[in-house]
């Protein structure tokens, strides 16, 4: 799985990153703060992550998330699921 990156820069070049391979910021003990959106790569759900007292969110696999802040996770569905109404007519 990657994610892939570029700058406007005409000289820069591409940069392509191994979600799987970088070190997330469960590994290195950031207390997550909120789910910013979500994504797919590779058919993989992935979540941006915002950090307690970090400057940068992070893509993070949702099984990870899922793992270490599964009240996040719902806050973040409940937040962005769209019910429809109530029809309480169709209940009598």
């Amino acid at each position: 799985m990657s994610h892939k990156s570029n700058s406007n820069d005409d000289d820069s070049k591409q940069v392509v990153v191994n979600v799987a391979e970088v070190m997330n910021g469960f590994e290195k003990g950031y207390v997550p703060e909120k789910i910013l959106g979500a994504t797919k790569d590779d058919n993989e759900l992935l979540f941006l992550m915002q950090w307690k007292d970090k400057d940068k969110a992070q893509l993070v696999k949702s099984k990870e998330a899922r793992k270490h802040c599964p009240q996040l996770v719902l806050d973040f569905y409940e937040k962005h699921l769209n019910w429809p109404a109530f029809d309480q007519s169709e209940v009598d």
